[in-house]
């Protein structure tokens, strides 16, 4: 039987990032995050808290993009996301002592990474603005460096344009597939729960069937030995022919939830029809079981005379009714589209 857990149906379930694989390479990514600045700071000697700072602001980043359940990710979260870069990158860049040391911009090129997979989780926009902010810093950075204006330091950071313009595609062309792709396979997973449904109802009734056969055979032979039949001989046969009517034209009422109360009704002479018009198999589990439970306890209240039990077709605004004609009355019962008892009556019979 299929698992009834929820898993994530989105680009993060495509792509893994909820598996423990997904955290070890986050893991491997932010130790390497703390290389670059120890780099920074010992080739510019200074920007020590600055680019402590930094990485840990990366870091709790990092953990967000793979954490963060929602698809695509919270506005206030891409926002945050988006401004780490630039805020960052000034921090280190833009604060006494200056330096044009070429690596000095390291945080805006190890920020890449978040940016790329800022498009996966669905914000594009957020991860375009971001690195046009950062690109903006590092034109500033270049000019007051010294370095020949905002030219050189744009050109320091335009390959970063590559990975960034490779996850806009995957925005634009794989997240669109993962949702079809996951309808796809809700669509597989009902088509199997369904087959499944199906095949343990057959089960039960052939179970059913077996029963009735063998509760049938010494009512055949007593037919054999030409010895008539007594008024429970009698009931036991409409029993009998009340079940296996019941297997043929009721087959998605005949369930475990009913057959007791049904079974029981038979013995006190209770003449129970059942017809199933409507698609039990097509309900949710729980709805189906409410409304079985609802008709179990309408079958425990006939006494005597005739209980008529209908499913009916799908569309309509209730899933059965139930008609009791017992001594001197007539009962009605309605069930909802929630397997809830609807509505009843009852009325004196003519």
């Amino acid at each position: 039987m299929i698992g009834t857990e929820k898993q994530p149906s989105d680009i993060r379930a495509l792509l893994g990032m909820n598996t423990p694989a997904a955290g070890a390479i986050l893991a491997f990514y932010l130790a390497g995050v703390a290389a670059p600045a120890v780099i920074g700071v010992h080739s510019t000697g200074g920007h020590y808290w600055q680019s402590a700072v930094t990485v840990v602001v990366y870091w709790c980043v990092g953990v967000a993009l793979l954490t963060i359940r929602r698809d695509p990710l919270p506005i206030t979260s891409s926002m945050l996301i988006c401004l780490a870069a630039p805020v960052m990158t000034a921090l280190v860049v833009l604060t006494p002592p200056w330096s044009d040391y070429v690596h000095a911009i390291w945080p805006a090129n190890v920020y890449i990474v978040m940016q790329t997979f800022l498009c996966v989780r669905g914000r594009t926009g957020f991860a375009l603005s971001s690195i046009g902010l950062t690109f903006a810093v590092i034109a500033v950075w270049s000019t007051i460096t010294g370095q020949g204006g905002p030219l050189p330091g744009i050109l320091l950071a335009l390959p970063n344009l590559g990975p960034l313009a490779m996850s806009t595609m995957f925005a634009y062309t794989i997240r669109p597939a993962a949702a079809k792709i996951f309808a796809a396979k809700a669509e597989q997973d009902a088509a199997l729960r369904q087959i499944e449904k199906a095949a343990e109802n057959r089960r039960a009734l052939d179970d059913r069937l077996h029963a009735l056969a063998a509760a049938a055979r010494p009512l055949v032979e007593r037919v054999g030995t030409d010895t008539g039949f007594d008024p429970a001989h009698i009931r036991a046969c409409e029993a009998l022919e009340s079940q296996l009517s019941a297997i043929l034209r009721g087959s998605g009422l005949v369930d475990d939830i009913v057959n007791p109360s049904a079974d029981a009704a038979r013995n006190r002479g209770v003449a129970v029809k059942m017809f199933d018009d409507g698609d039990l198999n097509m309900l949710d589990d729980e709805v189906r079981a409410r409304l079985l439970r609802g008709i179990a306890v309408e079958l425990d209240r006939a006494e005597n005379g005739e209980i008529v039990i209908r499913t009916v077709p799908a569309g309509r605004a209730e899933l059965a009714t139930v008609r009791a004609q017992g001594s001197g009355f007539v009962r009605r019962a309605t069930f909802g589209l929630e397997g809830e008892l609807l509505r009843e009556s009852v009325r004196d019979s003519l």
